[in-house]
């Protein structure tokens, strides 16, 4: 049975954990279910639709959506272009040992690359999880974009005969 960040994987571990969280006095099961459904792990690489890579800013990121607070995010996009924002951190998913961040900003729902995030600080501010946030399901749609994007990318090579055996292999 896998427990931990990888129990999302076990239904006889979420049931487990799920039992746990019913066990627990109201006063801590809202936080503990918070903690439980922040994270979705999902060990396919990109294109494969089929060791933890985990770094302090994840247990940061970890505490803050369990705590509902709001972050002040620094981020650097693949373009390089650095960006700040302040954001509603709703869970972590882990893609073949890369973290990302889903959240909400003022744009709507965004996935950030952890490893792209250069700071975050938790704030005071408090956030309402969207209700109907069903963590498994946004990374799912998530996924289904990026390899959607994926398919449509094509590329013709012209090289030399005599390189072409290069490239059959």
């Amino acid at each position: 049975m896998l427990v931990g960040p990888s129990a999302g994987a076990s239904p006889q571990a979420t049931s487990a954990l799920r039992k746990l969280v019913r066990a627990l006095p109201a006063t801590f099961r809202a936080d503990a279910e918070a903690a439980a459904a922040a994270i979705v792990v999902d060990p396919a690489a990109w294109g494969d639709r089929g060791e933890d890579g985990r770094t302090e800013l994840v247990g940061v990121l970890q505490t803050a959506i369990a705590q509902r607070s709001t972050v002040q995010l620094t981020y650097v996009d693949r373009r390089r272009r650095g960006s700040t924002s302040t954001i509603e951190p709703w869970g972590l998913a882990d893609k073949d040992g890369v973290w990302y961040l889903l959240a909400g900003t003022e744009h709507g729902r965004r996935t950030f690359r952890v490893d792209r995030i250069v700071d975050a600080e938790v704030t005071p501010d408090h956030f309402e999880r969207p209700t109907d946030l069903e963590l498994s399901t946004a990374w799912e749609e998530v996924v289904d974009e990026v390899e959607r994007r994926r398919a449509r990318t094509t590329a013709t090579v012209t090289v030399a005969g005599r390189l072409a055996r290069f490239l059959e292999q």
